[in-house]
């Protein structure tokens, strides 16, 4: 059996209807097909000079530029959590859950929504096919859309879909309404939503604060995160434009929840990191911070189970995206306390050598390499100060704007017992950039040092911890060694591509934000 080139062979070419597209012969075995209507049909052709040739048949569309076949949701691209109500048809959604158009021209849809109202988010990295012929596109479906019929606009024309869409009013990872009285387990291993990032390991941009049913006011998201390599860094993001919940955000190692309270709770030896709570062995820490428009908070390592809640009041979208790597903003070079952002971090630096503060006569800390690395970012420092008796202890701290004379930032200090988290001093910083300096008379123990920013900058800063009054603690004086990046920490240059992930605007660099000051 083999095959053999004919040159020169003439062929026989019929279109199956006139009335949708027709066929010349040009010569040479080729033809030109010319589109006259939207519709199916075939092309035969058969070789003229040889009788016992037999004729081949092909399926032939002809479509407009845009042109949309069905609309369905999408069940393949999540993890086994994500949970579905078993719709055989395809046609019921949660928020959060994705919703994929299949027909022509579909990489060019612009704008898709559903329900008439709501606006769906594009994930640009789905389509699937040919740019200008047949492929899919998905749309993630946020709050608060509702049951209806889809609408795509696209470069070749608009469509009006006539398949209603059932919108259930909870995202996919939703465990009870309207307090999860259980976290919703993900797992980090799994393989990453965005196969061209493999670094974002989690993202959905429409999760749901969902609707509340009176008499409740309040509700609550909860995820529990877990990772087999513990020693790996990890950043999450969250953001929504419902600001006002995001003031609640927690982040902890344990966290409980009390059914008789309809509450939560943690452990107590259990930490936590959000904005303006801070808690260290179950014990609260609450500094005063400004209300953020994101969250992002980077960690140097994870337990293997870590707790996110997220408290609401308000209803509405919210977004979420959990990248490999410590993640920072990209002016910053973290420091070489770098993950110091719980009291149990600062207590591992204080047993290495390097890292152990201990403040005595003669013998002291400073340090101008230091870094808030992100908005919102709390570093935590545990001192040892020696000598016996009371003594007089200096510390001072210092912005060091990129640019001088362009410093929004705000840093206030905290001095806390490592026992009970009692507060032994606080200086504020009551201006854009203001030095802070507090004195404290403490015994020979252990101590806290909680760096705050107030206002949402990332900055770098100079540091001392003296014993005694000295005029000239100002650690811009000093040549300090130079910063240890710690092992596996990416600089600014490794940062993981946030691919689809929009930009939060508390990374916009320092000297673009408006620092919202204390009154």
């Amino acid at each position: 059996m083999y095959s053999l080139e004919l040159p020169n062979v003439e062929f026989k070419w019929v279109p199956g209807n006139a009335t949708i597209a027709t066929v010349q012969a040009q010569g040479g075995g080729a033809a030109r097909l010319t589109g006259i209507a939207p519709g199916r049909t075939t092309i035969t052709v058969a070789a003229i000079p040889y009788e016992s040739s037999k004729p081949a048949t092909f399926p032939l569309r002809v479509s407009t530029p845009f042109a949309i076949d069905s609309v369905r949701a999408d069940t393949a691209s999540y993890s086994a959590v994500a949970t579905f109500n078993g719709d055989p048809t395809h046609h019921t959604v949660k928020y959060g859950q994705l919703l994929t158009f299949y027909g022509v021209g579909t990489r060019g849809i612009f704008f898709a929504s559903l329900g008439g109202n709501t606006a769906l988010l594009a994930d640009t990295f789905s389509f699937k096919g040919v740019p200008e012929g047949l492929g899919q596109m998905s749309f993630w479906v946020p709050h608060p859309a509702q049951t209806g019929t889809a609408v795509a606009l696209a470069l070749g024309g608009n469509v009006f879909d006539t398949t209603v869409i059932q919108v259930r009013h909870r995202d996919i990872y939703k465990v009870s309404l309207p307090r999860d009285t259980a976290p919703r387990a993900v797992s980090l291993d799994v393989p990453g939503p965005i196969p061209q990032y493999p670094g974002l390991l989690f993202y959905n941009p429409a999760l749901a604060y969902e609707d509340l049913l009176r008499p409740d006011t309040i509700g609550a998201d909860w995820f529990r995160l877990t990772r087999a390599d513990t020693t790996a860094p990890i950043t999450l993001v969250l953001g929504t434009t419902d600001v006002a919940n995001l003031t609640h955000v927690v982040l902890s190692d344990s966290i409980v929840y009390q059914a008789g309270t309809k509450s939560y709770s943690v452990g107590a030896s259990a930490w936590t990191i959000g904005p303006r709570e801070y808690d260290c062995r179950g014990r609260k820490f609450l500094p005063v911070q400004a209300p953020p428009d994101s969250i992002i908070i980077a960690l140097r390592t994870i337990p293997r189970g870590l707790h996110l809640l997220s408290p609401y009041a308000i209803p509405g979208s919210y977004g979420l995206a959990i990248l490999n790597g410590y993640v920072h903003d990209p002016k910053m070079v973290p420091d070489r306390f770098t993950g110091n952002n719980t009291c149990t971090m600062a207590d591992l630096n204080f047993a290495v050598p390097a890292l152990n503060i201990s403040v005595a006569s003669g013998l002291g800390f400073r340090d101008s390499t230091l870094t808030l690395d992100n908005p919102q970012a709390v570093d935590w420092y545990r001192f040892h100060v020696t000598n016996g008796l009371l003594q007089s202890v200096q510390i001072q701290a210092r912005p060091i704007p990129f640019t001088a004379g362009l410093d929004s930032s705000a840093i206030d200090l905290y001095v806390l017992t490592t026992d009970t988290l009692g507060m032994l001093g606080k200086a504020a910083a009551t201006v854009p950039g203001a030095r802070d300096s507090l004195t404290l008379g403490l015994a020979t123990g252990d101590y806290y040092l909680v760096v705050v920013d107030f206002a949402g900058v990332p900055t770098r800063y100079a540091l001392c911890i003296v014993m005694g009054t000295v005029p000239h603690c100002d650690p811009a004086t000093t040549a300090p060694a130079a910063p240890l990046t710690p092992p596996g920490l990416p600089t600014a240059a490794m940062r993981p591509p946030l691919g689809a992930v929009s930009r939060p605007r508390s990374a916009r660099p320092s000297s673009a934000r408006r620092a919202p000051w204390r009154r």
